[in-house]
């Protein structure tokens, strides 16, 4: 599903359009990687249960934070580690998304199936928003500008930077994002060093910017 800045939808009629499952916020309380001017921290986040498929998880941050991948517990809800650019108490919100099932439809409203009898849409749940597109070749940061007045949120794998400092070391990065206002910024920001001869490289970042206002 797309929004094109109005209150009009297009739903495509065979993708699964994700739906929320849940949200929360996060305080992060721990010190992952200590940086004089630069600390970052870190909270392990639970997701919840309920969910048919691993979830797509998209954050809300003034900081930058990059999310690890999510787990599956034994009783089989989900959790990540959240990393956040900040020290101890650096805030986050989170929304994590999920496809339903047939038996999950509302009773009223709009609910869209396609062939297979899976569930494309449905406007009793809050449906993902997707307004922007994230896409950066894993080595300079990049700003994207959309309208104000909304409330945003990113969802993007963290990519990672190997970056030799000298003969025998080097430091890791991650790459971030943060929300202000209508200003979404992915950023490199450094989680580790690393004692030993570090070959050079770059892993891309990709994935998507969405409008969770009113969720």
């Amino acid at each position: 599903m797309a929004q094109d800045g109005s209150s009009m939808l297009q739903i495509d009629g065979s993708y699964q359009n994700l739906h929320q499952r849940s949200k929360g916020s996060a305080t992060t309380t721990t010190i992952y990687f200590p940086l004089a001017g630069a600390n970052v921290s870190y909270v392990a986040v639970q997701f919840g249960g309920g969910f048919n498929r691993r979830p797509l998880v998209a954050v809300r941050s003034g900081s930058l934070v990059a999310m690890g991948n999510p787990q599956q517990n034994p009783d089989g809800s989900w959790w990540a580690y959240f990393y956040v650019r900040a020290d101890v108490g650096a805030t986050f919100d989170w929304y994590a998304y999920d496809t339903l099932a047939p038996a999950e439809r509302g009773t009223y409203g709009l609910q869209v199936m396609n062939a297979a009898g899976e569930v494309v849409f449905d406007s009793t749940w809050r449906a993902m928003r997707v307004v922007g597109i994230v896409s950066n070749d894993g080595i300079s940061g990049v700003t994207y500008s959309l309208p104000a007045g909304r409330t945003y949120a990113v969802a993007m794998n963290p990519g990672g930077r190997a970056i030799p400092t000298g003969p025998s070391a080097g430091v890791v990065q991650s790459f971030g994002a943060s929300v202000s206002s209508g200003t979404i910024t992915v950023s490199p920001f450094q989680v580790a060093t690393i004692a030993g001869a570090v070959s050079a490289a770059n892993g891309p970042v990709a994935g998507i910017i969405l409008d969770v206002t009113n969720y």
